[in-house]
């Protein structure tokens, strides 16, 4: 979305103030309405605004939704005075061709007070749980598409949501509501992952987990969890998800995951689609320690995945998700065997070849593999009998530019080849891994992996230069990981060194063309 405060970068005004110029100018140059707005942007421009964040198409119906919100901004008077929320739902979560409308509604409501308005209103002790459940999922789309928003999660807040969610006789929509907000809040914010962590949303997940297992209350505080235990925000330098995942493991998290699974598989199948995707997911987050995969492997979470990727292999987000687990579990070297039988690999590829289109089923299953064969020859080989190259090859072309997904294809591929003997290596080249490595070298964040496992099946792989004038490519006569000499003509032997300090001497001012 465009229009997205997340993804600008200059200064910004507020629609209000560009609204005003658009007028003044159609008023002091009698031009149109059209030409105005051209001249404001080009104005603003030159002043070194951002003017992504803005409406500038003029229409006159977007102006009224955005009238809307500032009055339901005012409507908004005290938690038993709330106004029409619904209506407010409607206008912030446009979709389709409505999206960019809604996202300068979102504006439009930050800019007019509404996130701290609603979200006093809602903690208040008398605001109904309808108006609740309605100010929760409107606050839940400004978290969720509006990054400014989650500056106004506070850990009171947090707790009064969490009370909210957390009661036996809770309803169960409005139990919902609640839990997408705290989520939604945790988004690429420790500070907020700790306010909702603090104040016991992570608790309040494992109590409905196991107290209300619902298909919906279970979806929502299994992706509750993952958010607590995430770690996406990249402008801290440390992050607490480690500590918070440690914490949840210690009241038993992963044993009631992993039972809430069973439950489903063997009780409520019906229902399995809705949970376990989430669920996985959840598991894959709490996967990122030594400690915590053993607890997750000691308490069968490898049985339910791999019993999923089984019977329900033709549901694209339950291979994601659980591929994506298995991801992580694989990175444990004590643990990883048990993942590469014949049965096991056979699951993980046909998973792959159903959902060739998925970059992100696709990226998991190379990202396992990778871990799995990596000090594993015998794990190579098991790949490989399996037709497992023609597999990761295949998803690698079909992705040519996920860069992520171009990576852990090359780990992978330089993890089988490193400790493989010759056959293993001529096999891998056979299926066509030489063009698809080198394509994958275009990309700095792979272009190491490429070259490494190029390197390791045998080949020698000349360093190129492309010449910024023409593109032509130059082999410069090296190889991957050879070193250009470090030679100064200047400082060669010489029977008259004064004489050749004096002939390489020159004035500064040769260098600079004077």
């Amino acid at each position: 979305m465009a229009a997205h405060v997340e993804h600008s970068h200059g200064r910004q005004v507020a629609q209000s103030y560009f609204d005003e110029l658009v007028e003044e100018n159609m008023r002091d140059f009698e031009v149109s309405r059209e030409e105005a707005i051209k001249d404001t942007i080009e104005e603003l421009k030159a002043q070194g605004v951002d003017v992504c964040n803005l409406d500038t198409t003029g229409d006159a119906g977007a102006a009224a939704e955005r009238a809307e919100v500032a009055a339901a901004v005012a409507a908004i008077k005290s938690p038993d005075d709330v106004g029409d929320l619904s209506r407010l739902v409607a206008l912030l979560g446009g979709a389709g061709g409505e999206a960019a409308r809604a996202a300068h509604n979102r504006e439009a409501f930050f800019a007019a007070g509404g996130v701290v308005k609603l979200f006093d209103a809602i903690a208040g002790a008398g605001c109904a749980d309808a108006d609740v459940g309605a100010g929760a999922d409107a606050l839940s789309l400004m978290m969720k598409w509006h990054a400014p928003s989650r500056n106004a999660m506070r850990r009171e807040r947090a707790a009064a949501l969490v009370n909210k969610a957390g009661g036996d006789e809770s309803d169960e929509q409005l139990c919902i509501s609640c839990l997408a907000l705290l989520r939604h809040s945790c988004l690429k914010s420790e500070s907020n992952k700790n306010c909702v962590f603090n104040a016991s949303g992570g608790q309040v997940a494992l109590f409905l987990l196991e107290h209300r297992p619902t298909p919906r209350l279970v979806k929502e505080s299994a992706l509750l969890l993952r958010a607590i235990c995430m770690a996406d925000d990249y402008s801290v330098k440390v992050s607490g998800a480690h500590d918070r995942t440690r914490d949840l493991n210690k009241l038993g998290a992963v044993g009631l995951l992993v039972q809430t699974c069973k439950d489903f598989r063997e009780e409520r199948a019906n229902d399995a689609s809705v949970v376990l995707p989430a669920l996985f997911a959840c598991v894959k987050q709490f996967c990122t320690n030594v400690d915590s995969v053993k607890a997750t492997v000691d308490a069968g979470m490898l049985d339910e995945i791999f019993d999923a990727l089984r019977s329900r292999g033709a549901d694209a987000s339950l291979c994601r998700s659980g591929l994506g687990a298995l991801r992580n579990i694989a990175a444990d070297d004590d643990v990883k065997h048990r993942l590469m039988s014949v049965e096991h690999v056979g699951l993980i590829l046909e998973a792959m070849r159903n959902h060739g289109g998925d970059s992100l089923l696709q990226e998991h299953g190379l990202g396992m593999f990778a871990a799995a064969c990596l000090r594993r020859p015998d794990h190579s080989q098991t790949l490989f009998a399996s037709d497992g190259v023609p597999t990761m090859l295949r998803g690698m072309r079909t992705h040519p530019e996920s860069v992520n997904l171009q990576r852990q294809g090359c780990l992978a591929l330089r993890n089988m080849a490193v400790r493989a003997d010759d056959a293993l290596k001529q096999g891998i080249l056979d299926e066509g891994a030489e063009a698809v490595l080198r394509a994958a070298g275009r990309f700095q964040a792979s272009v190491d992996e490429a070259y490494a496992a190029l390197r390791d099946l045998g080949l020698q792989i000349g360093i190129v230069t492309v010449n910024a004038q023409d593109g032509k490519v130059v082999e410069d006569g090296l190889y991957f990981g050879a070193k250009k000499a470090n030679f100064n003509p200047v400082l060669d032997e010489s029977g008259n060194t004064a004489s050749a300090v004096q002939n390489a001497a020159h004035a500064p001012n040769e260098d600079m063309g004077f």
